[in-house]
């Protein structure tokens, strides 16, 4: 699961996000509201309803980074992706 930066088109990471899709581990890349990664309710559930798994990394860019860190304390969560 893949949290923007503030006011950042998620689409602008799907470029860099695709290789890592294509081996083989399934990318969410979150639409926050108002374009606001801190705003996301819960980005890893969102991820969950769509695509089950039991071991989820979340990332980030920017303040997205900050969403990040925080899901990172979810037993749900085994791995960070910080992105500037």
């Amino acid at each position: 699961t893949f949290v923007p930066g503030a006011f950042v088109d998620p689409r602008a990471y799907a470029a860099t996000l695709t290789p890592l899709a294509a081996s083989g581990f399934p990318v969410v890349i979150v639409k926050p509201p108002m374009g606001f990664g801190l705003l996301a309710e819960d980005p890893v559930k969102i991820a969950a309803d769509k695509i089950p798994s039991t071991r989820w990394v979340v990332g980030g860019h920017s303040l997205g980074g900050v969403k990040a860190c925080e899901l990172a304390m979810s037993d749900r969560v085994s791995g960070v992706l910080l992105w500037a």
